[in-house]
């Protein structure tokens, strides 16, 4: 490389000549989510009495389901609404569109020598 000949690559990227600027770090680590909380919630296991009066452990998540599943065979709506939506997708919505009465064609006459209303040109229906 002669002198005053920039470097080949993108602006600061590291070589020999260059380490100052090599990104030692990275970008810091996220901290916990949300998502990462409630997640690691439900899969924990916890003391549940089943329907037949027995203590099992079973993870939140599947007491939810199960509760959920309770409250859409008792006939709760929103849950068998929820419940469907969940297990067969949320059903596509139909949109019907009208095609409406199209305007009359209009004819306009631009040309210079129809001198009927002065400013005005014709107009036919």
């Amino acid at each position: 490389m002669r002198k005053g000949q920039k470097a080949p690559g993108p602006v600061g990227f590291a070589c020999e000549h260059n380490k100052s600027n090599i990104n030692k770090g990275g970008r810091p680590k996220k901290g916990e989510t949300l998502t990462d909380y409630v997640q690691r919630y439900v899969e924990q296991r916890v003391e549940a009495v089943g329907p037949d009066g027995k203590l099992s452990r079973k993870m939140r998540f599947t007491l939810l389901c199960e509760k959920l599943y309770e409250l859409g065979m008792s006939g709760d709506l929103p849950a068998i609404k929820y419940l469907m939506d969940r297990v067969l997708g949320k059903p596509t919505e139909t949109v019907h569109e009208f095609i409406r009465n199209l305007p009359d064609v209009v004819e306009i006459d631009l040309s210079d020598d129809n001198t009927d209303s002065g400013d005005e040109a014709a107009v036919e229906k």
